[in-house]
């Protein structure tokens, strides 16, 4: 039997990103369709703000179960949009949404396995010198 090097484990741990995509994608389409966006006219170009007149309680709302959705599946994502997260996406397209949630689900899932010395990061960083 062989074992695996620290590396080759956190790389098992990281998630496949084409497979994040869709899941993420699938889910913002469960969520959003057929209320408020019909199934036929949903597309990662729309805005929120823009194309449903979405309010801010209303996308809160909808961020949110998109969030614990994709939550099930990753729980690396928080359990809930930031209400930065609200803000920003409020007026931009549901790709920027999709890019958002994909990148929080990526950024921990990175950060615990460089935690876990995949980089032999035992060694310390070289100290500034003060100028």
């Amino acid at each position: 039997m062989q074992t695996l090097t620290a590396l080759e484990r956190a790389a098992l741990m990281v998630p496949d990103p084409i497979t994040v995509a869709h899941d993420v994608n699938q889910t913002m389409y469960d969520a959003l369709t057929p209320k408020p966006v019909d199934a036929e006219k949903y597309d990662l170009a729309l805005v929120p703000q823009q194309d449903w007149n979405a309010t801010t309680p209303d996308w809160t709302e909808q961020l949110t179960s998109i969030f614990q959705a994709v939550r099930r599946k990753y729980p690396v994502l928080p359990p809930r949009p930031s209400q930065q997260d609200i803000a920003a996406t409020l007026a931009l397209p549901l790709a920027t949404t999709h890019q958002l949630i994909v990148g929080r689900i990526f950024s921990p899932s990175l950060r615990h396995a460089f935690k876990r010395r995949v980089l032999g990061s035992t060694t310390k960083a070289p100290a500034r010198q003060a100028s």
